[in-house]
């Protein structure tokens, strides 16, 4: 998978994602509740989640399709008000009301896009789970790997969290760079020099 361009050139590469995901761990494990329980575990979901997402890119014509068929998908299964806190980073306590509610508004289209864009390249055959980890109280780490036609597996890695009785897609990793991490980066340096009313005009053109 080939994480395409933002609004903004990618910050830092695999080392910078890897050494970013202690920080995110702590970030997400700090804003969560207790583990809760959920009917489907969290490999099995990723099974079906990756199945629904080659299944939907072998069958779609052309890109855009893809896009739009991934981006409902992703409506339901990503966690987007935690997605949206951990974008801004430390950007979100200097928000005033007016602010934080503009950007709430913004950033759900944006994120379900951001996670459609990236799925929409991925051509594998089939998804396989190789395992899964706790990480923190409440998330729990997915190991796969999409078989590639002609090439070698693509591992990808998957933060889920139960909600309410129901898995949520929380970041994905792949070949070590997570999609969270490079846009939270993305954001911050976005706004040393922009204010957030200039981010939330982007979202809202990129929803």
């Amino acid at each position: 998978m080939t994480y395409s361009k933002s609004f903004l050139p990618a910050v830092g590469g695999r080392l910078a994602g890897l050494a970013g995901m202690t920080c995110l761990a702590a970030v997400l494990s700090a804003g969560a509740a207790t583990a809760q329980t959920c009917t489907e575990d969290p490999e099995t979901y990723i099974d079906r989640l990756g199945g629904q997402v080659v299944e939907i890119v072998s069958v779609s014509d052309g890109r855009d399709e893809r896009k739009l068929a991934l981006r409902d998908m992703f409506d339901e299964h990503v966690e987007i008000d935690t997605v949206a806190r951990v974008l801004l980073g430390r950007y979100r306590r200097g928000l005033d009301d007016i602010q934080s509610d503009a950007y709430f508004q913004a950033i759900p289209g944006y994120i379900s896009n951001l996670y459609a864009g990236q799925l929409s390249l991925l051509e594998g055959d089939d998804v396989v789970i190789e395992g899964s980890r706790q990480s923190g109280e409440a998330d729990t780490l997915v190991q796969a790997a999409f078989t590639m036609p002609g090439g070698p597996d693509l591992g990808a890695q998957f933060r889920v969290r139960c909600v309410e009785g129901t898995q949520k897609l929380l970041d994905a990793s792949v070949q070590g760079i997570s999609l969270v991490i490079t846009k939270r980066d993305e954001f911050s340096a976005y706004l040393r020099s922009n204010s957030i009313e200039d981010l939330i005009v982007i979202l809202e053109e990129q929803q």
